[in-house]
């Protein structure tokens, strides 16, 4: 009865380079079911060399304690390579959760990536990512 399944989550992940950064687009939902593609994707661009990450999830809909712990160990990976990894525009509910849990003092959340433009709207913001 197909019916009566939850429906699955699901997760998309973009990567674009912008200028010194990488910057991936994450949608949807994260969560234990798709963290694995989000950590392999960061584990391959920090094995890489690619070590300033920027995860944009303003259209993440969804993220549980082991999309934090995704985005604690790339954070860690990544500042031992000499890099960073930031949170851009992260929805309520994740800031919430980074600041429960005491997170917000170690991965930084921005409205847009350093060295962009302050812009003037939505559009714009998309446009400076």
């Amino acid at each position: 009865m197909a019916a009566d399944r939850p429906e699955e989550a699901t997760l998309d992940v973009a990567v674009e380079s912008r200028g010194e950064w990488t910057l991936v687009h994450v949608t949807g939902e994260l969560d234990y079911t798709t963290v694995g593609e989000l950590r392999e994707r960061l584990d391959t661009m920090l094995s890489a060399g690619q070590s300033r990450i920027a995860l944009d999830l303003s259209a993440l809909d969804f993220c549980d304690s082991v999309g934090l712990g995704c985005f604690v160990g790339a954070w860690k990976r990544a500042r031992k390579a000499g890099g960073d990894l930031l949170l851009l525009r992260p929805a309520g509910h994740v800031q919430r959760m980074l600041r429960i849990t005491g997170l917000d003092r170690f991965l930084s959340s921005l409205d847009r990536l350093p060295g962009a433009a302050p812009t003037g709207g939505d559009a714009d913001l998309t446009a400076a990512l």
